[in-house]
């Protein structure tokens, strides 16, 4: 019998993951979105810095 609800909660687990890919697509597709915003932004802030010739160090910061 235990073997039985295992498999059954393997099976209901993987259809789980079958009936809501997208939601989970769209939970990677927002993520990326805002990697993307944050790297720009970023990017933004060292074309200024490089600019007026700031010292950047290699984690984004300004020293």
């Amino acid at each position: 019998m235990a073997l039985y609800i295992r498999r059954r909660n393997a099976i209901q687990r993987s259809c789980s993951y079958v009936f809501h890919y997208k939601l989970y697509v769209k939970l990677l597709e927002d993520g990326l979105k805002r990697l993307c915003d944050v790297r720009t932004a970023l990017q933004r802030e060292v074309d200024a810095a490089k600019t007026q010739r700031k010292m950047i160090s290699p984690d984004g910061s300004r020293k």
